[in-house]
């Protein structure tokens, strides 16, 4: 069974000098043009979602999306920990590790929920027939028609949901579908002129990071994160809707403990 014990390793991994910068840079590309837009700093993010929601969609959306990226070099964080350290864990562990590194992020509509068994999700993006997913704690709390962003993983035979978790309501969801909509429709010529302004936004590589920065919290954070138990264009978007709908159902799944 996969749950956040299944990352143990991989978290743990996450400290090592080579990766922490790095994702550093992913966690503040998710987070900080979210607070320039709603005028809160990260520790009032925080306060705000309180923590354990906090670490199970912000952060958690962060880490997800960095265990499927290449840095200029070409590394992955999951190709370099399995390559490393995959000896040590179990064959449903490399297999969960895995399925993240090929995963991406999209907007799933529910239906047909099974209590503790399953539920079936729709991709708004992507189109398609509504994929069973083999799910026992999230089915407790979402409701028909209700609207997510995860990742949908395939373990063995079965398919399953990530562990970061983002509730949507139906007025963000929308804007969404419209801005991804929007975007497809540009031709080539309009998508190049838009690639350097959206590379202008993202962040630059520091030299160092104050006390109390990112870096600094990784660690502690990746361990909190493993305690939890609720749960690139969209990522901002993402945060600035989990900031501002702060009070509404919270959805947890049994990939986190």
């Amino acid at each position: 069974m996969i749950n956040a014990r299944s990352l143990q390793g991989l978290m743990k991994w996450l400290s090592r000098v080579e990766w922490r910068d790095r994702f550093a840079e992913v966690y503040d590309h998710h987070l900080l043009p979210a607070c320039r837009r709603t005028g809160f700093d990260a520790e009032e993010v925080m306060a705000i979602l309180g923590e354990d929601w906090f670490m199970t969609t912000v952060w958690g959306c962060a880490f997800e999306d960095f265990l499927t990226r290449e840095g200029t070099d070409g590394r992955n964080i999951v190709d370099d920990y399995l390559k490393r350290r995959g000896w040590k864990e179990g064959a449903s562990a490399r297999a969960y590790m895995s399925a993240l590194r090929r995963s991406v992020m999209s907007l799933y509509e529910v239906s047909d929920i099974v209590r503790d068994t399953s539920f079936r999700a729709r991709d708004l993006v992507r189109g398609g027939d509504p994929i069973l997913i083999s799910e026992r704690s999230a089915t407790r709390s979402l409701k028909q028609w209700d609207r997510i962003a995860t990742r949908v993983v395939q373990i063995g035979s079965q398919m399953h949901i990530s562990g970061a978790v983002l509730p949507y309501g139906r007025e963000a969801s929308e804007k969404i579908l419209k801005l991804l909509r929007n975007i497809a429709k540009r031709s080539d010529k309009e998508k190049q002129k838009l690639s350097p302004r959206l590379s202008s936004c993202a962040p630059q590589p520091r030299r160092s990071r104050p006390s109390g920065s990112s870096t600094s919290l990784i660690a502690l954070r990746s361990r909190r994160f493993l305690r939890c138990g609720t749960p690139k264009e969209m990522s901002s978007c993402s945060a600035r809707c989990i900031i501002h709908s702060r009070l509404a159902p919270r959805p947890t799944t049994s990939s986190w403990p």
